[in-house]
């Protein structure tokens, strides 16, 4: 394979400074917030310190990646990184704090900062373990009441222990919590802990293919059925249920391009795998709902995340699921093809992940030209829009305080997502941007060790892992040049390697199919994957619509505190090992939920009964019958 150079190195490392300088400069006063938060959750938890008063924090210099060239040669398969670079770094701090004995209950003024947090990342492009990480230290400074700690003086002696623990708890949060050493984050042993954790075996054959295929069918049919008034995937509630107080009501509306997208891509395989032209015909009808809701706003490419007409009773029950999410003020009215339409707006990356997902597919399983035509049209709609916007959309997702705009659509550390944009527009419109993709590419494809880092808290962030994986196999589906698959095969193994035992089949189809041409790299025996993959299909076949709601009792279970998670955040408490299919909780879609959680998501989790499409069992399906035929 072919190595990358040091200026495709220091054109990565550039891309990330200049993402975080950024990142820094837009949203500065609001990671001093979040920090002063933490900071004070920290505080009050802390059994020694018993007030915080005036407290202030100022960022003074945002911290940078920073390249080893010295450890660097040419056609070698290593690499290594730190971060932050030297002197790029520094948080500083002032309060007044009181300890809890009386002996020390006098107010005392702390001036802290902590410099020099390092994180050393190493790359190894030819191991099965891509990436390493280890903390190498960081380094806390603090004055109190103007005494240096280091000094030996009573006072700060017996209050420095504490503070330290509190700033070398922000720092680790602050630097991504992508540490490897036990002693330094247990939070890490735990998530290093579920990496490891093997779920049962799964023995035997599961049922055959063919004889799921009525079922899967009547699936699909349900969809278009009752699943899509307006052409894009819904959830269904029981009569009565929505705010309208029609029979049947529709939620959903905030996740709708997302599984329009994957139902899509469910149609376009069961084409493929088929050659049914009403396969063709539903990832048409679809794809009509994936141009309404890019050009309802009168932008090109830009994404509403759900409609519905503006007459339709149901409008209602868009403004209450609107309302419930925060998100009111994102609402807005469009039209299109004669038709007017109350729309929201905000789409996040996950829900351009999976409208691109189906319609990028489309454009390559479907033979049809009408339907063909429509999905490249489509895609490169969608990758255009978020190329002219540096992929970093960041007036899309509202003014939600409690979780940034930035934060939810920039897209530097899914660099999968990235590369199958650039795929899209360098396959369909080759003309129009080979130069774009020849230019971006070397440096998004060299980036996929953020990848395994996001793999360092296994439950947290889990749909993202879904939206990974989705986009890593239109990468390779679109790819055809052996070096640049081999370089995206280790994007998606980095991945793929520390959750290859979550019982997910989906991720176990998207590896078998995006790496076929290249067995000696899947992550574990092909065998064992199509057998394991065959019979969790069958299992999910086999549950219940709707999900149990509570976990079954005897479930092993641990108090979880993810990575993703604040300091301010209480343990979530999660099963020790993968549950079963038939075991885990109602979920929109159960392949984006952790195998861990032990409560219901989406709107299941209000209790109401409500019905989502199936995708989720017609998807893995229709990819394996598109194997099964091609073997």
């Amino acid at each position: 394979m072919r190595f990358p150079t040091k200026t495709e190195l220091l054109a990565g490392v550039g891309a990330y400074n200049a993402f975080l300088a950024d990142v820094w400069r837009k949203r500065k006063t609001a990671f001093e917030k979040r920090i002063a938060s933490a900071f004070e959750a920290a505080a009050m938890r802390e059994g020694k310190l018993r007030q915080l008063h005036d407290l202030e924090v100022c960022i003074k210099a945002p911290p940078k990646l920073a390249f080893e060239e010295s450890e660097w040669a040419p056609n070698q398969a290593r690499a290594r990184l730190l971060f932050p670079g030297e002197g790029h770094w520094r948080v500083a701090f002032r309060a007044r704090m009181r300890r809890e004995r009386p002996l020390f209950g006098n107010w005392r003024r702390v001036k802290a900062s902590i410099e020099r947090l390092r994180v050393e990342i190493g790359l190894d492009y030819v191991q099965r373990t891509p990436v390493s990480a280890r903390y190498v230290g960081t380094d806390i400074r603090a004055s109190i009441d103007g005494l240096k700690t280091g000094a030996v003086n009573w006072l700060a002696a017996g209050f420095y222990p504490a503070l330290k623990r509190m700033l070398e708890g922000i720092a680790l949060d602050l630097a991504g919590q992508i540490l490897t050493e036990p002693a330094a984050h247990p939070p890490v042993v735990k998530a290093l802990h579920l990496l490891a954790k093997t779920p049962p075996r799964i023995d035997g054959e599961g049922p055959s293919l063919d004889d799921l295929e009525p079922q899967a069918l009547a699936m699909s049919a349900r969809v278009q059925d009752s699943h899509m008034p307006w052409r894009i995937a819904l959830n269904r509630t029981a009569a009565g249920e929505g705010a309208s107080g029609e029979k049947p009501s529709y939620c959903g509306f905030l996740n709708a391009a997302r599984w329009t997208g994957f139902y899509v891509a469910a149609e376009a395989y069961r084409y493929a795998a088929t050659g049914d032209v009403g396969a063709s015909d539903n990832a048409r009808r679809a794809l009509w709902g994936l141009e309404t809701l890019l050009n309802v706003s009168g932008v090109k490419g830009r994404l509403a995340r759900g409609v519905v007409s503006i007459k339709s009773p149901h409008a209602d029950d868009l403004r209450v699921e609107a309302a419930a999410a925060g998100m009111s003020s994102s609402l807005f009215e469009g039209s299109w093809r004669g038709v007017r339409y109350l729309a929201l707006d905000g789409a996040t990356r996950d829900q351009y992940a999976g409208a691109l997902f189906g319609a990028g597919l489309a454009g390559v399983l479907i033979d049809q030209a009408k339907t063909r035509n429509l999905a490249r049209r489509l895609a490169c709609a969608m990758a255009d829009f978020l190329l002219a916007q540096g992929f970093c959309p960041t007036g899309l997702a509202g003014d939600d305080p409690l979780e940034p705009a930035l934060a939810r659509t920039a897209y530097f550390f899914y660099p999968n997502q990235v590369v199958a944009a650039l795929q899209v527009l360098k396959t369909f419109k080759p003309d129009q941007y080979a130069d774009d993709f020849e230019r971006f590419y070397p440096v998004w494809s060299t980036l996929w060790f953020f990848n395994w880092l996001s793999t360092l808290d296994p439950h947290g962030q889990y749909a993202d892992f879904a939206w990974e994986h989705a986009m890593s196999l239109l990468a390779l589906k679109l790819e055809t040049d052996p070096a640049r698959r081999d370089c995206l095969a280790h994007g998606l193994l980095a991945l793929r390697l520390p959750l290859k035992r979550h019982a997910n089949p989906l991720f176990n189809l998207i590896e078998l199919e995006a790496l076929t041409d290249a067995p000696e790299s899947f992550s574990r025996k092909r065998a064992d994957l199509e057998r394991e993959t065959l019979r969790l299909i069958g299992q999910a076949f086999s549950r219940p619509e709707s999900g149990p709601l509570k976990p079954p009792a005897g479930v092993k279970t641990f108090d979880y505190r993810g990575l993703s998670a604040g300091l301010d955040r209480s343990p979530e408490q999660i099963a020790a090992m993968p549950l079963p299919v038939e075991q885990r909780p109602a979920a929109d879609f159960l392949w984006s939920r952790s195998p861990f959680a032990l409560s219901p998501e989406g709107p299941a989790a209000t209790g109401a009964d409500i019905q989502s499409p199936p995708i989720d069992r017609i998807l893995p399906y229709w990819i394996a019958r598109y194997r099964q035929g091609r073997a």
